[in-house]
């Protein structure tokens, strides 16, 4: 059950999963089948999967005799039913993996511009506004200090003709002094992006949404180096990419249609509702008499 069971509950089509006991007839001689099914279901939902069908069947010509006429005829209709629908589960699985990947799709794109998107946009817009916030606070808090220890220290502001003489007397010294009072602002700048990131992204779900989306890491990647916090979009986003999603809805609807238009019944019901071999191409149907 562990090397069956571990890996298979985390996959996103663990409910399509189907389990045959395939020696039933072993079961004959006690008649108790809904007991040994019913023990392996609990065993398999001790396992961490709770989902999927039983089916009962046996091999009549190495199965183990059963005397009893009633209950022989009671076990080979229960086997021929359960193979009957395995068969018929098996003929549907093109169909239904059909209709499971367009319906994929349609919830990628309905989930990333409807969902996704607003959120990493609202992060973005928390992101900006802090990362202002601290530029304001430091801003001021460095002329804080200097007026501060100019006052201490009895220091007078230069005039603006001061200012200008002393530039043109030293130009490399003032070139550096520029350069240097830039990388301070950028460096400070940067050092609050990346603290303001980091404490916006704790908030974030790493797993997002129906698909597991990167949520967290998509809103880093748009706080990046490169990354302007006054981006209106998040990176990657644009008309381009609106456009690419709405021709993928065009594609989905047009392929459902389709899908619908070969396989649904004259009665109108989907093919979800839908005996699996009610769903073949009317064509098949007709040659299967």
């Amino acid at each position: 059950l562990e090397h069956l069971v571990a890996r298979t509950v985390n996959r996103t089509d663990a409910s399509k999963f189907i389990y045959i006991l395939n020696q039933i007839d072993t079961a004959a001689k006690d008649d108790n089948t809904e007991e040994i099914v019913a023990a392996w279901q609990r065993a398999i939902a001790q396992a961490g999967l709770s989902a999927g069908k039983f089916f009962t069947i046996y091999d009549e010509t190495a199965a183990v005799p059963i005397e009893d006429i009633s209950l022989r005829e009671r076990f080979r209709t229960k086997r021929d039913h359960d193979l009957d629908q395995i068969i018929q589960r098996m003929d549907g699985v093109e169909l239904q993996r059909n209709y499971r990947i367009v319906s994929m799709l349609e919830t990628v794109a309905s989930e990333l511009e409807n969902d996704t998107l607003p959120k990493l946009r609202d992060a973005r817009a928390r992101w900006r506004r802090l990362v202002l916030l601290g530029d304001a606070f430091v801003g001021a808090a460095i002329l804080a200090v200097g007026v501060a220890l100019c006052q201490y220290f009895g220091w007078s502001l230069p005039s603006t003709m001061q200012t200008t003489n002393w530039i043109k007397a030293n130009p490399i010294d003032a070139a550096v002094a520029a350069l240097a009072g830039v990388i301070l602002i950028l460096a400070l700048h940067y050092w609050i992006r990346g603290l303001v990131a980091k404490r916006v992204a704790a908030g974030l779900s790493n797993s997002y949404g129906q698909l597991d989306l990167k949520l967290r890491q998509a809103f880093l990647k748009n706080t990046g180096l490169f990354q302007s916090i006054f981006r209106a979009e998040p990176t990657g986003w644009g008309k381009r990419a609106a456009k690419n999603l709405r021709q993928i809805r065009e594609t989905v609807a047009g392929h459902i249609q389709n899908l619908n238009d070969r396989y649904a019944d004259p009665s109108g019901k989907t093919p979800d509702q839908l005996p699996v071999n009610a769903t073949q191409p009317r064509s098949k149907a007709r040659n299967n008499g």
